[in-house]
């Protein structure tokens, strides 16, 4: 009888509360929710750490995939090209938006990261850009995992840095 209660309590834990407070309330930090990073320039530095920082499943858009080999066998990098079919075109955000959803249910907790979002705003309007990135970040808070958008600053407005800030945690 106490295994039942004990078993039934674990359950509604992981069924109606919401991952990031049970991240939370551990002893150990780790990165859950939404995040953005504004950069002057190459952020990439910046976002290694945090992928080696959490030791866990990584999938990365960039446009430098270069940049991300050698980080560890758990980061995965998605090229973001026109030029071959070996990536995604910056124009199909709904590809990109499926690959990190498909990632986040398989690897709950994992970390993905949106590098360099200016050249998808040369390919894309921002309004479709941020209606891509509340619901990538939406599915990261329904699985625990962290979603981390780098931006240069210098590429986006006063309105746009506000709208990214109402939905993005500043790193």
């Amino acid at each position: 009888m106490i295994y039942t209660m004990v078993h039934y309590v674990l359950i509604f834990e992981r069924y109606y509360l919401p991952p990031s407070a049970l991240a939370e309330s551990g002893d150990d930090r780790k990165l859950t929710g939404s995040y953005v990073l504004f950069t002057d320039g190459d952020g990439a530095s910046k976002i290694v750490d945090i992928l080696r920082s959490s030791g866990g499943p990584s999938l990365v858009f960039t446009r430098s995939p270069d940049s991300y080999r050698g980080v560890g066998d758990n980061v995965v990098s998605v090229w973001i090209t026109q030029a071959t079919d070996k990536g995604v075109s910056p124009t199909k955000l709904h590809i990109l938006q499926e690959r990190a959803i498909d990632f986040m249910r398989r690897n709950p907790g994992g970390v993905v990261v949106l590098d360099d979002i200016d050249y998808l705003l040369m390919y894309n309007e921002f309004p479709v850009l941020f209606r891509f990135l509340v619901a990538v970040k939406d599915h990261a808070a329904i699985s625990g995992s962290a979603f981390v958008v780098v931006v240069d600053r210098k590429s986006i407005g006063d309105k746009e840095h506000a709208l990214l800030l109402s939905e993005f945690k500043p790193l």
